[in-house]
């Protein structure tokens, strides 16, 4: 049976080569609470069905909530990360990149965070393939669509100071001490500082109530009902949105070894809970979905 597993992370990993990581433990795992909530009995039930599969192989994320993090926890047993994490559309305010070199960027993200949603759909669609490839392709998706709102997983800065791209807000470096990270992309990765915590996994009582209150609070400002964009089932048109936030918000009222001010930080955490709220919902929607047969 490991030997299954094995081959199918092989199979798996000849197609997916960078690393990248959006959200931290937290968010992705709130994530799939607001998934979690929203889903069918049917969709419940064989989600938890795959996600329990690997739980001997992966203990730290043996359920629906913890398999949130599984992407981002498979390097450190050796692997390298993935394209599925994200596709960085170039942002270029001040005009530095020729139409051609633009479009060139843009044509090198084919194996991106949208083809690792379709590939997951498929694999989970498929009556053919194995369950436990199944249950690793339902990991990649319950991360992948976390990722894809995550806006500086969209969006990559090319400016006088960053020629060669800021890779999402990773270069753009600022005066803040996140868990030993002090980049843009790190600010954005912890909410904007709401997510500054690693929780022990698997999830304590105390952990489950921190997700608890984490979610409560996000949707309390986005309930479903109050999203408008939930209706557009496009994968790419989700990354132009997050590339548009990214884009008007991200890198507006903040420079390079900035101290991020208290208007930048409340600002721009309604964005990202927003997006949060609005991953959870979309992922939720995609497995019932997937699962109605």
């Amino acid at each position: 049976m490991f030997k299954k597993l094995k081959i199918s992370l092989i199979i798996l990993l000849t197609f997916i080569t960078t690393s990248s990581f959006a959200w931290w433990d937290s968010t992705h795992m709130t994530v799939a609470k607001i998934a979690e909530e929203n889903l069918s009995e049917k969709a419940k039930t064989r989600s938890y069905e795959l996600i329990h599969l690997l739980k001997d192989y992966y203990p730290e994320s043996p359920d629906f909530i913890t398999a949130a993090t599984w992407a981002d926890d498979v390097p450190s047993t050796g692997f390298t990360g993935w394209a599925w994490h994200g596709k960085s559309i170039p942002f270029d305010p001040d005009n530095i990149l020729s139409t051609y070199k633009k479009n060139l960027i843009v044509a090198s993200l084919k194996n991106n965070a949208v083809y690792g949603i379709n590939q997951a759909i498929l694999t989970l669609k498929n009556p053919e393939a194995h369950e436990y490839t199944k249950g690793i392709m339902l990991r990649f998706l319950l991360h992948i669509v976390g990722d894809i709102h995550m806006p500086l997983h969209c969006t990559s800065l090319y400016s006088k100071d960053f020629p060669s791209g800021d890779y999402g807000g990773g270069m753009f470096k600022l005066n803040i001490d996140l868990n030993g990270k002090n980049s843009l992309h790190a600010l954005w990765d912890s909410c904007l500082t709401r997510d500054g915590i690693r929780l022990e996994r698997p999830l304590s009582n105390a952990g489950i109530a921190y997700i608890e209150d984490f979610k409560n609070e996000i949707t309390a400002l986005y309930p479903k009902d109050s999203i408008d964009e939930l209706d557009i089932t496009d994968f790419d048109a989700w990354v132009y949105e997050s590339h548009k936030i990214g884009s008007e918000n991200a890198y507006y009222g903040i420079k390079i070894n900035d101290t991020p001010s208290d208007e930048y930080i409340q600002k721009n955490r309604k964005i990202a809970y927003r997006q949060i709220a609005k991953a959870g919902y979309r992922l939720a929607d995609i497995l019932n979905e997937v699962f109605e047969d």
